[in-house]
Formats: C-alpha cells, structure tokens, sequence
C-alpha cells in the first residue's frame, strides 16, 4: 500500500546536498546500473502478486469523493481534506484549515497542508488496494535475490532517492503474497532503517482475494525506536469492498493513537451509508452491506 504516517515523518526533514569529496579520496566501487525501465520479468512478477489482492475497480468502482478530518494530538482540530478520484486520473486533495486552531509553533509553511494531504492520500491508496501495482507507476523495479527467505525486488523511485531514500526492498513469499518492506532514509547525517509487515485477510467472506488486514511500521533511528500499527475497517457497497477508517497506534518517541477515517463518502456518484464508529469483527471485513446493494 501506499506510506504510513510514519515514513512520512520520517522524509520530511528537507535533503541536503551530500558532501563533496576530498581529491584525494579513493573513489567507491559504482553501484551496479540501474535499467531504464523495469524488465518485462520483473513486471510479470509484479503484476502477478498484484493479482491476488482485491481491485475496487475491477468490481465496478469508477469514482470516489470523501472528507478526512485531520487532528493532531495537543493542537486540535487542524483542518479537512476532501478527495475526489476518478478512474484514469490523478486524485485530487483541497485542505481547508480549521482557522480557530492554533498551529505547532515553528511549522514551517506549507507542513500542515502537505501532511494533511499525504494523510489523505493514505486513505485512498487503501481504498484503491494498489500496493504491488504502485511499483510499476513510477520508478523501476528489479529482482534483488533473496532476503529473509523471502523473494526480494528492489525499487528505484528518482523522487524519493532525491529525498534520501537509500534503498526500498519488497519481500514477498513463495505465493507472491507481499510479506515485509525495508526502506533506508538517509537524513541530515541520520540513517533510519523502516520496516513495514503486511498481513491480508479475505476481501469478503470465501474470497481468494486480500485486502489489509493490519500493517505494522518499526522505524530505528539512532537509538531511538519507533512502531505503529494500523488495523483496517471496512464497509461493502454493493460488490465494492473500501476501507472507511485506519487506527493506528504508535510507541516511542512520538506515541499516540491516529484515526484517519472517511466521511462524507460518495462512490460512483452516489452517497454511501455513514461509516461505522469502529472496526468490524475480525475476518468480516465487510459486515456493513447496505440493503439493496
């Protein structure tokens, strides 16, 4: 799926430029070259383990549109984002802030509005369900061997290697379900290792088809440690299955709980049911089916 709010945190310190080297360095071995574009195999790969999971859209989703209220613990109440999406096109976001409260002090300009976003957009990757096909989007993906027992592809993503994105390995099991991810960040000096676990459960009750069950974050920077684990609510409206609300609860430096959830939901045009107030029952992830759906 697309990154947890911790990852985000995480990047957001702005890159610097990396030291030059003194001439009398010795030069460091090149690093093996990166293709152009992701091999036809590695994309067969991709798209395979991006078969097991449940597409909306091939069950008849054609558009969303939603409000995400954004809170942050201490401040309050900062803002809504409200998203639309159509089929084809790029998510749109429009975060109004909440004018009566007070920013955290020293925010830099722009931070509240691009965070509240990215929050925003996390919910929509869930909805969407697109974490393996994300790979081919943007960047290039290549077999990396095998790591932890586990098949591993490497990512390559410009953008986010401009950031201090080091590497980002995806490991998936011999079934191709996608099992685990590592990402190094380099920032300002500071290395920081994330790795993300995935665990899926079936899209509705007998299908062969995964959506997230809970996703757990452990990020190690220095000697600090920081997790978080996110579990899923879901509702179907009619034979579209969308996740309507993320909890995530988080130990370390920074510790809390976060709900990032949908109001307002609109699919395919048409108003959906008012989303439940907490999660459903485990391995029901679509307990609320609206009558005539």
């Amino acid at each position: 799926m697309l990154l947890s709010t911790l990852l985000l945190m995480s990047v957001a310190v702005p890159a610097q430029d990396p030291p030059v080297a003194p001439a009398t360095q010795d030069v460091a071995p090149a690093a093996p070259a990166v293709p152009a574009e992701t091999p036809e195999s590695v994309r067969t790969y991709l798209t395979e383990a991006q078969s097991h999971l449940y597409d909306p859209q091939a069950a008849g989703l054609k558009s969303l549109a939603f409000d995400v209220d954004i809170e942050m613990p201490q401040i309050g109440h900062l803002g809504v984002v409200h998203v639309t999406w159509n089929a084809g096109e790029a998510a749109k976001t429009d975060f109004k802030a909440d004018e009566t409260s007070p920013l955290p002090p020293g925010a830099p300009a722009g931070m509240i509005e691009a965070q509240s976003n990215a929050t925003a957009q996390q919910l929509l990757g869930g909805m969407l369900n697109r974490s393996i096909a994300s790979l081919l989007d943007e960047g290039v993906a290549t077999m990396a061997g095998v790591q932890e027992n586990l098949v591993a592809v490497s990512h390559h993503h410009p953008a986010a290697e401009a950031q201090g994105v080091k590497s980002q390995i995806y490991l998936f099991d011999d079934d191709g379900r996608l099992k685990k991810s590592n990402t190094e960040v380099e920032q300002q000096g500071m290395t920081i290792n994330i790795a993300q676990t995935y665990s899926w459960k079936p899209a509705t009750e007998g299908s062969e088809l995964l959506v997230a069950d809970a996703q757990t974050v452990e990020a190690k920077f220095g000697p600090m440690t920081q997790t978080s684990q996110a579990t899923f609510s879901y509702m179907q409206i009619g034979a579209i299955v969308l996740p309507v609300r993320i909890s995530t609860s988080s130990k370390g430096p920074m510790s809390g709980e976060q709900v990032i959830a949908a109001s307002n939901l609109v699919v395919n045009g048409q108003a959906a049911p008012v989303a439940p107030a907490a999660a459903p029952a485990a391995g029901d992830p679509a307990s609320r089916k609206p009558e005539g759906g």
